[in-house]
């Protein structure tokens, strides 16, 4: 245990296909640890890696049975959604759930059960989304035309005033 340390970043590891039918001998796997899940730099670095799965292992059993298991799948269904790959889902308390590409949630265990699922992963070789090819552009971009929008009104809103004063002054 003496050699263990921090990683260099994301890595994405290689593991052999043992279907039975394989396309592929081997599937390149992006893996991620709990909360990471809620950070799409982290796949997107993956994706761009090659990965053509999602693994996420999470422990939801911090937060109790209601609320919080249901909302950490859901917002694990985005990474699926913005890289375009499957995600399998493990926990040991929350839901285990098979997600799809399009973020469809095809089969998923419930809350604090003990239960096992035989998966059917679709490993496909996904075209780059915007996401992988131009990174999380969509939330600063925003941010930065909810500012510009806002310093517009004010601008317009002064000058409007600005206008009145003069035609005030001028009478």
């Amino acid at each position: 245990m003496a050699n263990f340390g921090r990683g260099i970043g994301p890595e994405v590891l290689t593991i052999p296909n043992t279907t039975k039918k394989p396309k592929t001998d081997k599937v390149k796997v992006g893996p991620i640890i709990c909360y990471e899940a809620l950070f799409p730099n982290y796949i997107i670095a993956a994706a761009r890696q090659g990965s053509q799965m999602i693994l996420n292992i999470t422990n939801d059993s911090w937060f109790g049975p209601y609320g919080e298991p249901q909302l950490h799948l859901a917002l694990s269904a985005f990474r699926s959604i913005e890289t375009r790959l499957p995600q399998v889902r493990s926990t040991n308390t929350g839901i285990s759930a098979l997600i799809l590409p399009n973020g469809e949630i095809v089969q998923q265990t419930g809350v604090s059960k003990a239960e096992v699922m035989n998966l059917s992963v679709p490993i496909l070789n996904p075209i780059p989304t915007l996401m992988i090819s131009w990174g999380d552009w969509f939330g600063p971009t925003a941010f930065g035309l909810g500012i510009g929008f806002f310093a517009s009104l004010y601008l317009l809103s002064w000058l409007a005033e600005r206008r009145k004063l003069t035609q005030l002054l001028k009478t």
